[in-house]
């Protein structure tokens, strides 16, 4: 006989500040957690708030046993902060708003990027220094393959990079004790689809070389750049490899918002 294990409702150490803030806001509003629960089952955007209403909230606000809440009001301001979140967050990310605020605590070079040599990556996260670090909300984290335990772009770094350091944004807004570190993902069927450029026998005799290569069927382009830098801070050479998917747009895309890949590579002399 299989005995199943109850796991307890416990908030996550980089939400608890956001889900007193939601808090304070909810009780100032005077709404009722009767009627702004109704909202969310009415506007229930992805059917997980049925899920968590009917299966945990009502039932134990019925005074009904449920092993895995110990606090309603606790588990309340969490899913209601996951709503917030579902439902209201920027459909448009502007890399601005991401950037003026980082905190970099690191050594890093003119793009913001530190050498984490020795990283340790992980499905949701990579470990550096002792500390896990969440990947960026712009970060493709789809899998290479079914229920692989880092995103595609980690394989392709620690299976097929042979020399170089490997050197990513160590935003301390990011970050957390790796204790504290939790993986969200669960098992699916996605898998890493990024854009191949071959150009192993290209000669590169210029500071600056730009090949395309086209899809003649679609029209669609690939966008090679391989320029020589010099890193403004550490003063050393390094080729600066860029490589972007242009998506053919016709009249009636103009205006439209179209999402590409964008690719960095920094390769040491």
């Amino acid at each position: 006989m299989v005995i199943s294990r109850i796991v307890k409702f416990e908030i996550p150490r980089y939400l608890e500040n956001l889900i007193d803030i939601v808090i304070d806001k909810f009780n100032e509003s005077g709404i009722s957690p009767v009627d702004m629960l109704q909202y969310m089952l009415d506007n229930d955007i992805n059917n997980w708030i049925h899920y968590y209403a009917y299966t945990f909230i009502i039932p134990v606000a019925k005074e009904e046993e449920n092993g895995a809440v110990n606090d309603l009001s606790e588990l309340y301001a969490f899913v209601l902060t996951g709503y917030i979140l579902d439902a209201f967050r920027e459909k448009r990310i502007d890399i601005k708003n991401l950037v003026e605020g980082q905190v970099l605590a690191h050594k890093t070079n003119q793009y913001d990027l530190t050498v984490v040599d020795g990283v340790e990556f992980k499905r949701d996260y990579f470990v550096f220094e002792g500390k896990a670090y969440l990947y960026s909300i712009l970060t493709n984290i789809n899998t290479m393959q079914f229920g692989d335990t880092m995103p595609g772009f980690a394989r392709i770094i620690t299976e097929q990079i042979k020399d170089g350091n490997i050197l990513l944004r160590l935003d301390e807004r990011l970050a957390l004790p790796v204790d504290q570190a939790i993986s969200y993902s669960t098992l699916n069927f996605e898998k890493y689809r990024g854009p191949q450029f071959h150009f192993k026998d290209s000669i590169l005799k210029n500071l600056k070389t730009i090949t395309i290569h086209i899809n003649e069927n679609t029209s669609d382009k690939l966008l090679l750049v391989v320029k020589k830098k010099v890193d403004n801070n550490s003063k050393k050479d390094f080729w600066h490899i860029e490589l972007e998917t242009l998506p053919y747009r016709d009249a009636a895309s103009k205006g439209k918002y179209c999402i590409t890949t964008f690719l960095y590579k920094f390769k040491s002399k």
